[in-house]
């Protein structure tokens, strides 16, 4: 780390109401690839720095968005076409956006709509996590279930290890790589899964979110999801194959431009 580096943060958001893994992981892959050390900031705070998560309505004027994906709530195929006027009405004065990638195709086209210019340059900054975190598969259990956190007393109560998303970014991959296949109703169990080259199953329930997220996902490394719709069928289902992540981790890190970010740091 430079100098400069040593003396200065990159602002940036991610939710924080409680404590989750996925959204932990944004500081830990920003400070990896950037070498600077990251600040917590509030959504109105501007020139700050936007990355894991379904965040993209958290952008300001001035921020930069790296990764970031819509969240279900906030895209019209969620809540069909009437979500458009009120979706455009709260965000037309957010325009003026500096976008360097984009989870999915599907958020870039809610950021298109909002009149922000977005290249066809797709990642879950997630993906890094094996490169942060380098760490071999060592499986010595079949199957490991992580649950989105409301749907963990739904799941509560079977005989699988269960991955806890309230317990530290490091522990959470140290359990992904003894299993032989994860099946997560949690978008980010997916995604880390999938950087370490651990099959994955999309579990996807009724106390969780909306689909867009997980298709935006998939989508952008250029796949059709197929969920499973009870943990039965899940533990039923052949292991699907792994992606190639390696051409969305380099687009991600080509993607992160050293030389601008200078313009939010504090």
């Amino acid at each position: 780390m430079n100098d400069i580096a040593k003396k200065s943060t990159i602002p940036m958001f991610y939710w924080s109401a409680e404590q989750n893994f996925g959204d932990e992981l944004s500081s830990a892959v920003v400070e990896w690839v950037s070498g600077y050390p990251t600040k917590l900031v509030e959504t109105d705070c501007a020139n700050k720095l936007v990355a894991v998560g379904s965040i993209l309505e958290r952008a300001r004027n001035g921020d930069i968005i790296w990764g970031s994906g819509v969240h279900p709530t906030q895209h019209d195929l969620f809540w069909q076409k009437p979500v458009r006027k009120w979706y455009r009405k709260t965000q037309e004065r957010q325009t003026d956006i500096e976008v360097w990638a984009i989870r999915g195709p599907l958020s870039r086209d809610a950021l298109l709509y909002r009149g922000v210019e977005c290249p066809e340059r797709f990642g879950d900054p997630g993906v890094l996590t094996a490169l942060v975190y380098p760490k071999s598969r060592d499986p010595n259990k079949k199957w490991g279930l992580i649950p989105h956190f409301r749907d963990k007393d739904v799941l509560d109560g079977n005989d699988i290890h269960v991955i806890n998303v309230h317990d530290k970014w490091e522990n959470v991959v140290d359990q992904i790589i003894q299993c032989e296949c994860i099946i997560s109703s949690s978008l980010h169990g997916i995604v880390v899964a999938e950087a370490y080259g651990v099959p994955a199953i999309w579990l996807r329930t009724l106390s969780g979110e909306g689909f867009i997220k997980y298709m935006d996902y998939y989508a952008g490394t250029g796949r059709i999801p197929n969920p499973r719709y009870s943990l039965d069928d899940a533990l039923k289902t052949p292991f699907p194959p792994v992606p190639d992540l390696r051409p969305s981790q380099q687009e991600l890190i080509s993607a992160f431009d050293k030389s601008k970010v200078t313009r939010i740091v504090i």
